[in-house]
């Protein structure tokens, strides 16, 4: 606030780009440790930055992209809520594990959350403007896509060290979000809805 400008006007690249960067932030924010803070109009998207004497940009809701994103943020909502490993060891190292952190060819991070009762979600968010195909990811063990409920447990590469791994569909800008040790389906399609 203040002259430093709203979420989305701090994003690289045309309104597209900007609009992805912006979901791309918000599942990485809900999915790793820690609270969930944000400023007031970023769950739209908003233009302009937040100013003590104006509304919010409510507008911008008259664009199908913005919507999306306000859309996205109470889905998360609900998926943080509904997912122990999410929220149930934020404060424990036990509830975290890097896979990668270090891929600054393909902007690209992931890591597990993983819930005091076992559940384990593995989480791949792409920052890049680019689409990765054949994108691996080591996983400590198999597991199903949430959206498709497909298996993740293609064959070991030379390159993965985990018994299993999954080819992520990290499309431009998208997240995914993967049950680990799980047969369990999720309604959520992050990068089915919000690409």
């Amino acid at each position: 606030m203040y002259g430093k400008g709203s979420l989305f006007g701090k994003m690289p690249g045309d309104d597209w780009q900007k609009l992805a960067g912006v979901r791309s932030m918000f599942a990485y924010q809900w999915a790793h440790p820690g609270k969930k803070l944000s400023f007031m109009g970023n769950e739209l998207a908003q233009w302009g930055e937040w100013d003590h004497d104006a509304s919010i940009d409510w507008d911008c809701l008259n664009w199908q992209e913005h919507r999306q994103v306000q859309t996205m943020v109470a889905d998360l909502n609900a998926f943080y809520k509904a997912h122990p490993a999410l929220w149930s060891q934020d404060f424990d190292p036990a509830g975290f594990q890097w896979l990668t952190s270090d891929d600054a060819d393909h902007n690209t991070l992931s890591f597990l959350r993983i819930g005091t009762k076992g559940e384990t979600l593995a989480v791949v968010v792409n920052f890049s403007g680019e689409a990765w195909s054949d994108y691996q990811v080591a996983l400590p063990t198999g597991g199903r896509r949430p959206a498709s409920g497909r298996k993740c447990s293609p064959p070991m590469t030379p390159s993965t060290a985990a018994p299993t791994s999954t080819t992520a569909p990290s499309k431009r800008s998208r997240a995914n979000i993967i049950h680990v040790r799980s047969r369990r389906r999720s309604p959520f399609r992050l990068w089915e809805l919000y690409s």
